[in-house]
């Protein structure tokens, strides 16, 4: 209990940032001298994310690994990362993908799914996508949402598995309802082509629009054109307008459908569109858009 007194106090819920506050932290310095693995990995990150003392990425790793030694999945997870991305260490996908093992046989999903990148990639261990796929399964069962999206994609593209579609698009559903964006894109493209489902362009049309207000470009520009042509919603030059615009600074193809939309409209029409943009602007709610993110996002939720 005292371990998460501490942490609480250090642990600000919109990030995994911790405060500049020297009391919690010399605790936490007492503690992990004496051994505690779990001080340990809470002093790392504070090393680590360079609040409440100097940022030092080397020591951070250092102190993670002394913890991992010991057995704390999360801190055997975190040097699986650094020499994943080369934090502190020099890159190596051989010790990345064997810290990520030793934290994924003690069941921590974040952990099995890397683990599962790097048999899928062929990372530090011989590329093997039928045990990449029971390790996307296991991480899957713990409804982590990068791992759902990837045992989708596995039975979708047969990598590993036997092909099956029908199967593929149940994982991408758990995804979109865990909150991944691309889970809800993969989603409504599904129910977009009918491929592995019955074609549904309302449903299309409604993961496209989450996708959108999560923030995902792609999902931005399909809910544009599904407005622009009428496709599972009421056919909406304004609403086009607005989705594109949301797009347009990352997506080329918004790009050219508003410029070519705008040919179409009228000044008025125009001026409500940018209007409807600003609202759709302040009405994205964004989710993480990189899978790393979800390991924070995870470890935030253990931890609280």
């Amino acid at each position: 209990m005292r371990i998460k007194k501490i942490l609480l106090t250090l642990l600000c819920l919109s990030s995994l940032a911790f405060a500049k506050d020297a009391e919690p932290i010399g605790e936490l310095k007492k503690l992990a001298d004496q051994g505690n693995a779990d001080a340990g990995f809470y002093l790392a990150m504070a090393y680590l994310g360079g609040e409440g003392l100097k940022q030092d990425t080397k020591q951070a790793i250092r102190i993670f690994q002394t913890s991992a030694e010991k057995g704390h999945p999360i801190s055997e997870f975190m040097m699986g990362k650094a020499y994943y991305n080369g934090w502190g260490v020099r890159k190596n996908y051989a010790e990345a993908a064997r810290w990520f093992r030793r934290s994924a046989e003690k069941g921590m999903p974040p952990a099995q799914y890397w683990f599962g990148i790097c048999l899928h990639n062929g990372l530090g261990v011989k590329k093997n996508d039928a045990e990449a796929a029971k390790w996307f399964l296991k991480s899957a069962k713990q409804s982590y949402p990068p791992a759902q999206r990837n045992l989708g994609l596995c039975y979708v593209d047969g990598m590993g598995v036997k092909k099956n579609a029908a199967i593929g698009i149940k994982g991408f559903k758990k995804a979109a309802e865990n909150g991944l964006p691309d889970g809800m894109f993969f989603l409504a493209f599904h129910y977009a082509t009918g491929w592995g489902v019955k074609k549904n362009d309302a449903e299309a049309a409604k993961w496209y629009g989450k996708a959108a207000i999560s923030g995902l470009p792609d999902g931005q520009y399909y809910i544009g054109r599904c407005y622009q042509q009428g496709t599972g919603v009421k056919k909406d030059a304004i609403e086009a307008y607005g989705y594109y615009s949301l797009a347009a600074s990352k997506n080329e193809d918004a790009q050219k459908a508003l410029v070519t939309l705008s040919k179409e409209m009228t000044k008025q029409q125009i001026a409500e569109g940018q209007k409807r943009y600003q609202s759709l602007k302040s009405q994205i709610k964004p989710e993480p858009q990189n899978d790393s993110a979800y390991d924070f996002k995870f470890f935030r939720k253990l931890l609280s």
